[in-house]
């Protein structure tokens, strides 16, 4: 909960034994792992166009909307989940 309540309210109190880790991640610009980002088409917590045009934070960046899901995909299109993370990893694997 922390995590979602200090990313979207300024004032709430973080905490401290993650200091550190929140400086270091600040830090970074690109990322150089293979990424994934599934998303619901229907999330209205988190807007699928908050994801778009994300690319050039990435060496590789693979989004996937996925139509009549919601918030957590996951728990919404299972199969489907699977089978991109799945294809995912067997497409980057080192």
């Amino acid at each position: 909960m922390n995590a979602y309540r200090s990313r979207f309210l300024p004032d709430e109190p973080r905490d401290a034994r993650y200091g550190q880790l929140r400086t270091r991640l600040a830090a970074v610009e690109h990322i150089g792992v293979p990424t994934l980002m599934i998303q619901g088409g229907s999330d209205f917590c988190d807007e699928p166009a908050a994801s778009e045009g994300l690319d050039r934070y990435f060496d590789v960046y693979s989004r996937v909307v996925l139509d009549q899901v919601g918030h957590f995909p996951h728990r919404e299109a299972p199969a489907k989940v699977a089978a991109l993370i799945g294809d995912h990893l067997a497409t980057h694997h080192t």
